[in-house]
């Protein structure tokens, strides 16, 4: 959960990297799928983003793409990074990643959901 905030994670996300090294929340890292293992570019969860609400709709489509083997998910963690293919509007969308150390474009997305 952490390393994957300091690795993909902005600005925008230091106050969650700060609370998880502070150990107010212990995180979890949901990528891996029951269909696909620890195959990103076909993982099959998806977030739409809903541009009226300006929000994301997470939506795990049938069994095998069920978020599987996370660690700490059952009882540790109030707080997951989770892995999914990223859609606006009908079309798969690419985030692209051009930084001095890294060079990337990539169609999925990154998203830290926190239990209330």
């Amino acid at each position: 959960f952490l390393k994957t905030l300091q690795l993909l994670g902005t600005s925008r996300h230091r106050h969650l990297m700060e609370a998880a090294l502070r150990f107010e929340d212990i995180g979890c890292f949901a990528l891996t799928e029951l269909g696909h293992g620890s195959n990103v570019r076909d993982i099959m969860t998806t977030a739409h983003y809903d541009s009226e609400r300006a929000e994301f709709i997470i939506n795990t489509p049938n069994d095998l793409a069920m978020k599987f083997w996370i660690g700490a998910a059952a009882e540790l963690a109030n707080v997951s990074t989770v892995w999914a293919q990223l859609y606006v509007g009908d079309k798969l969308s690419l985030i692209h990643i051009s930084e001095p150390t890294r060079q990337a474009e990539i169609s999925y997305a990154v998203f830290c959901l926190k239990k209330k």
